[in-house]
Protein backbone atom coordinates (compact mmCIF):
# COMPACT_ATOMS: atom_id res chain seq x y z
CA UNK A 1 0.00 0.00 0.00
CA UNK A 2 1.58 3.24 -0.83
CA UNK A 3 2.08 6.22 0.98
CA UNK A 4 -1.59 8.18 -0.34
CA UNK A 5 -3.52 5.44 0.13
CA UNK A 6 -2.33 4.98 4.04
CA UNK A 7 -3.13 8.30 4.73
CA UNK A 8 -6.22 7.93 2.81
CA UNK A 9 -7.13 5.05 4.88
CA UNK A 10 -6.82 6.79 8.19
CA UNK A 11 -8.52 9.93 7.03
CA UNK A 12 -11.76 7.43 6.30
CA UNK A 13 -10.77 5.99 9.48
CA UNK A 14 -11.55 9.40 11.86
CA UNK A 15 -13.49 11.57 9.96
CA UNK A 16 -16.48 10.55 12.53
CA UNK A 17 -16.20 9.56 16.05
CA UNK A 18 -13.77 7.14 16.39
CA UNK A 19 -13.93 4.43 19.08
CA UNK A 20 -10.77 3.29 21.03
CA UNK A 21 -10.07 0.25 18.62
CA UNK A 22 -8.89 2.71 15.85
CA UNK A 23 -6.40 4.82 18.03
CA UNK A 24 -4.94 1.57 19.26
CA UNK A 25 -4.02 0.83 15.91
CA UNK A 26 -2.05 4.01 15.33
CA UNK A 27 -0.46 3.77 18.47
CA UNK A 28 2.92 2.51 16.48
CA UNK A 29 2.49 4.94 13.88
CA UNK A 30 5.85 6.75 13.36
CA UNK A 31 6.21 10.12 14.26
CA UNK A 32 6.71 11.15 10.65
CA UNK A 33 3.35 9.25 9.50
CA UNK A 34 1.40 11.35 12.17
CA UNK A 35 3.31 14.79 11.14
CA UNK A 36 2.29 13.73 7.39
CA UNK A 37 -0.85 13.11 8.32
CA UNK A 38 -1.15 16.44 10.35
CA UNK A 39 0.29 18.33 7.49
CA UNK A 40 -1.79 17.07 5.30
CA UNK A 41 -5.19 17.84 6.65
CA UNK A 42 -4.06 21.01 8.05
CA UNK A 43 -3.09 22.68 4.41
CA UNK A 44 -5.33 20.95 2.38
CA UNK A 45 -8.26 21.85 4.60
CA UNK A 46 -7.06 24.87 5.61
CA UNK A 47 -6.59 26.32 2.34
CA UNK A 48 -9.84 25.15 1.51
CA UNK A 49 -11.21 27.13 4.49
CA UNK A 50 -9.11 30.37 2.90
CA UNK A 51 -9.97 30.18 -1.02
CA UNK A 52 -13.55 29.33 0.23
CA UNK A 53 -14.94 31.09 3.30
CA UNK A 54 -12.08 33.53 4.41
CA UNK A 55 -10.03 34.83 1.17
CA UNK A 56 -6.69 34.13 0.02
CA UNK A 57 -5.15 36.48 2.93
CA UNK A 58 -5.96 33.94 5.71
CA UNK A 59 -3.67 31.40 4.33
CA UNK A 60 -1.46 33.29 6.72
CA UNK A 61 -3.54 31.62 9.82
CA UNK A 62 -1.97 28.37 9.05
CA UNK A 63 1.17 28.83 11.20
CA UNK A 64 -1.06 30.15 13.88
CA UNK A 65 -3.08 27.24 14.09
CA UNK A 66 -0.02 24.56 13.54
CA UNK A 67 1.51 26.77 16.89
CA UNK A 68 -1.33 26.55 18.92
CA UNK A 69 -1.98 23.10 18.17
CA UNK A 70 1.43 22.27 19.38
CA UNK A 71 -0.16 24.15 22.18
CA UNK A 72 -2.62 22.23 23.17
CA UNK A 73 -0.50 18.74 22.56
CA UNK A 74 1.48 19.75 24.90
CA UNK A 75 -0.71 21.34 27.72
CA UNK A 76 -3.31 18.27 27.32
CA UNK A 77 0.21 15.79 27.33
CA UNK A 78 0.68 17.76 30.95
CA UNK A 79 -2.86 17.09 32.20
CA UNK A 80 -2.50 13.48 31.10
CA UNK A 81 0.34 12.83 33.26
CA UNK A 82 -0.98 14.91 35.85
CA UNK A 83 -3.66 12.35 36.21
CA UNK A 84 -1.54 9.73 36.18
CA UNK A 85 -1.45 8.68 32.07
CA UNK A 86 0.95 6.42 30.76
CA UNK A 87 1.36 7.48 27.43
CA UNK A 88 4.11 9.43 25.65
CA UNK A 89 4.09 13.32 24.20
CA UNK A 90 4.32 11.41 20.42
CA UNK A 91 0.95 9.25 21.97
CA UNK A 92 -0.65 12.56 22.96
CA UNK A 93 0.12 13.76 19.29
CA UNK A 94 -1.18 10.72 17.59
CA UNK A 95 -4.38 11.56 19.49
CA UNK A 96 -4.56 15.24 18.54
CA UNK A 97 -3.32 14.56 14.79
CA UNK A 98 -6.17 11.86 14.01
CA UNK A 99 -8.73 13.33 16.25
CA UNK A 100 -9.02 16.17 14.75
CA UNK A 101 -9.76 15.42 11.61
CA UNK A 102 -13.48 16.16 11.97
CA UNK A 103 -13.13 19.69 12.74
CA UNK A 104 -10.81 19.89 10.02
CA UNK A 105 -13.27 18.32 7.37
CA UNK A 106 -16.32 19.79 8.00
CA UNK A 107 -15.89 22.53 11.05
CA UNK A 108 -16.26 25.07 7.85
CA UNK A 109 -19.87 24.38 6.89
CA UNK A 110 -22.21 26.48 8.44
CA UNK A 111 -24.07 24.91 11.56
CA UNK A 112 -22.38 21.48 10.88
CA UNK A 113 -18.45 22.63 12.11
CA UNK A 114 -20.22 22.69 15.42
CA UNK A 115 -21.34 18.83 15.44
CA UNK A 116 -17.31 18.10 13.51
CA UNK A 117 -15.75 20.03 16.44
CA UNK A 118 -17.75 18.41 19.28
CA UNK A 119 -16.78 15.36 17.07
CA UNK A 120 -12.50 15.90 17.22
CA UNK A 121 -13.49 16.64 21.19
CA UNK A 122 -14.92 12.92 21.39
CA UNK A 123 -11.99 11.66 19.55
CA UNK A 124 -9.29 13.29 21.89
CA UNK A 125 -11.17 11.93 25.09
CA UNK A 126 -11.58 8.21 22.86
CA UNK A 127 -8.34 8.85 22.03
CA UNK A 128 -6.91 10.21 25.82
CA UNK A 129 -8.61 7.01 27.17
CA UNK A 130 -6.73 4.48 24.41
CA UNK A 131 -3.61 5.90 24.56
CA UNK A 132 -3.26 7.18 28.03
CA UNK A 133 -5.24 4.24 30.13
CA UNK A 134 -7.35 6.84 31.82
CA UNK A 135 -10.86 6.87 32.97
CA UNK A 136 -13.34 8.25 30.84
CA UNK A 137 -13.89 10.99 33.86
CA UNK A 138 -9.90 11.85 33.64
CA UNK A 139 -9.78 11.77 29.97
CA UNK A 140 -12.78 14.32 29.80
CA UNK A 141 -10.85 16.50 32.51
CA UNK A 142 -7.45 16.69 30.10
CA UNK A 143 -9.81 17.57 27.10
CA UNK A 144 -12.29 20.19 28.69
CA UNK A 145 -10.25 21.50 31.47
CA UNK A 146 -8.16 23.74 29.08
CA UNK A 147 -11.00 24.82 26.94
CA UNK A 148 -13.02 25.87 29.65
CA UNK A 149 -9.98 28.06 30.82
CA UNK A 150 -9.37 29.54 27.44
CA UNK A 151 -13.44 30.11 27.26
CA UNK A 152 -13.15 31.81 30.64
CA UNK A 153 -10.77 33.95 29.83
CA UNK A 154 -12.52 34.53 26.67
CA UNK A 155 -15.81 36.02 28.54
CA UNK A 156 -13.98 37.64 30.69
CA UNK A 157 -12.42 39.90 28.17
CA UNK A 158 -15.46 40.42 26.55
CA UNK A 159 -17.07 41.56 29.84
CA UNK A 160 -13.63 44.02 30.48
CA UNK A 161 -14.67 45.43 26.77
CA UNK A 162 -17.97 45.91 27.87
CA UNK A 163 -17.12 47.55 30.68
CA UNK A 164 -14.50 49.93 28.91
CA UNK A 165 -16.36 50.58 25.97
Amino acid sequence: MNSFSKLFEKFKMFCFIADSGKFEKIKKDRMGDVITYYLFTTLVFGLAWALFIYGILSIIAIPSVIIMDAVFVAVYYGLAKLLGGNGSLHDMARVYAYGSTPAKVFGWIPCIGIFAALTSIGNYIQGTMALFKLSRIRAVAVVLLPIAVILAILLLLMQLAYIYE
